[in-house]
């Protein structure tokens, strides 16, 4: 039928799993996190110097390497 969306299969599945895992993993990390680096990015959020897409890359980046300084 037209429009009909088809059954994901295995993989497609799989992939929305580990998907959901590293997105929670992440927010667990992020939302515990002491960082002054997290703290100044949320403030510049809360100024509107930065939009979420760009704070979140950065929060990313925070959690994957730990020591880089931005």
């Amino acid at each position: 039928a037209a429009g009909a969306r088809r059954r994901p299969g295995p993989r497609e599945r799989a992939r929305r799993l580990v998907a959901s895992a590293a997105a929670e993993a992440l927010r667990a990390a992020l939302v515990t996190r002491d960082d002054p680096r997290l703290d100044a990015l949320c403030d510049a959020v809360c100024r509107g110097e930065i939009d979420i897409d760009a704070a979140a890359a950065r929060a990313r980046a925070l959690v994957e390497d730990p020591d880089r300084e931005r």
